[in-house]
């Protein structure tokens, strides 16, 4: 299986798609990301599911994200922030919008991915399979190699902190991954969540900006009592890292990371959590990933480790513009 392929013909007008109350509603992030992001659209409307509406909020973009949005897509729903407000405010105007409009089912989905044409609907048969269902999430394979797994679920443990995604880098045919199953994590790149979930725990913790808020969200799914499930015949693809390290950089990358581990490890663990945490995050994330990074000559992730640490110390939250 190969990514859908995205050309010009995939861009001819479709009726505007206005009307509220679809089944779900699709939230689109873009900054200064046109390109992939009109390959992402593209795949959508190849869809053989129909019963969706796409928002998509541009996140602050400086070049003509917007111009060109509105002239291939009309039936989008564009909403333009004015300024960066990072994955979880430009994601929660998103959803917002989205059960304003009346959607069952809200999907976050990473502008920087292609769907398969039967993504969104096996998405939706596995949500609606199990009323306890609160969350269900993708087969995502790299787009190159376009046969290798990025994730298949994953699973998060308060004793180390940090969510791990499962079949990372293995073959997308491995019969491992074949059968769906109930998982701890639902990873931001593909959040496909139900309206009645959203509403009882809120929206995505705007403290954190980006970076491990899908960690934080599964943990509130899993604390209101839903179950998560990874769904393996709906498969999508994505060019890992593409927008994020665009928008951010290494060393605030490595500082928003390791200040928001922190932040989501203090928010969500009990107290005997520590006993274990706290020695392998520094092993782990301060020492060995400092240390590899020294011997690259990679002095941004090293710095941007400690002045993650520096800002989790100062309790510091929102986008760490100083970073």
């Amino acid at each position: 299986m190969q990514p859908p392929t995205t050309t010009n013909s995939l861009l001819q007008e479709t009726p505007p798609d206005d009307l509220p109350g679809k089944a779900l509603g699709i939230i689109i992030l873009n900054l200064n990301g046109v390109e992939v992001t009109l390959d992402c659209l593209a795949s959508l409307r190849q869809s053989t599911y129909r019963d969706f509406f796409v928002i998509l909020v541009d996140n602050g973009s400086s070049d003509d994200s917007a111009i060109r949005i509105r002239a291939g897509y009309p039936e989008v729903d564009l909403i333009e922030t004015g300024e960066n407000l990072g994955f979880t405010g430009g994601n929660n105007i998103g959803m917002q919008r989205a059960l304003d409009r009346g959607a069952r089912v809200l999907l976050l989905l990473n502008n920087d991915t292609l769907a398969a044409p039967d993504f969104l609907g096996r998405l939706m048969a596995g949500l609606d399979f199990d009323d306890h269902l609160g969350a269900v999430t993708p087969k995502i394979l790299f787009h190159e190699p376009a046969d290798r797994i990025w994730s298949a679920g994953g699973d998060i443990s308060l004793w180390r902190g940090i969510a791990r995604h499962r079949g990372l880098r293995d073959s997308m045919d491995d019969p491992a991954y074949d059968t769906p199953m109930d998982v701890t994590f639902v990873t931001g790149c593909a959040l496909c969540v139900r309206a009645d979930v959203v509403r009882k725990i809120g929206l995505l913790d705007n403290d954190l900006f980006i970076y491990n808020e899908d960690t934080d969200y599964s943990l509130r799914i899993a604390q209101a009592g839903f179950a998560m499930r990874y769904i393996p015949d709906a498969v999508l693809w994505h060019r890992e890292g593409y927008d994020s390290r665009r928008a951010t950089g290494q060393k605030r990358r490595m500082l928003l990371c390791t200040r928001n581990i922190l932040r989501v490890h203090r928010k969500h663990r009990r107290w005997y959590h520590a006993l274990t945490f706290y020695p392998w995050f520094t092993f782990r994330w301060v020492l060995l990933a400092g240390l590899n990074a020294l011997r690259r000559g990679d002095r941004d992730t090293v710095a941007g480790i400690l002045a993650g640490l520096a800002a989790y110390r100062r309790n510091e939250t929102g986008p760490a513009r100083n970073g």
